[in-house]
């Protein structure tokens, strides 16, 4: 497999599989990275720590800021509505 050893061939396709987070993880993860710049770390750090990008964590906190896990859902159901 490409002169690689089978672990290292595995975390490298585990790096580059893209990942779905649900309303509620996206939340609970926009909330801790606040946490952490309340604690005087910098976002980068912070979105490093969480395992996201800078890209995302401000795409994530434009549309889903400020909003509770309820109101997430309720946003996920109906933009699923609306693409059927």
């Amino acid at each position: 497999m490409l002169g690689m050893d089978d672990s290292r061939y595995q975390r490298l396709e585990q790096k580059m599989k893209k990942r779905r987070h649900t309303p509620e993880e996206i939340i609970r993860k926009l909330r801790r990275v606040e946490v952490m710049l309340g604690q005087g770390k910098k976002k980068e750090e912070a979105c490093r720590e969480l395992g996201i990008s800078d890209a995302t964590y401000y795409k994530w906190r434009r549309e889903y800021g400020g909003m509770g896990v309820s109101q997430a859902k309720k946003l996920k159901l109906l933009k699923w509505i609306m693409r059927a």
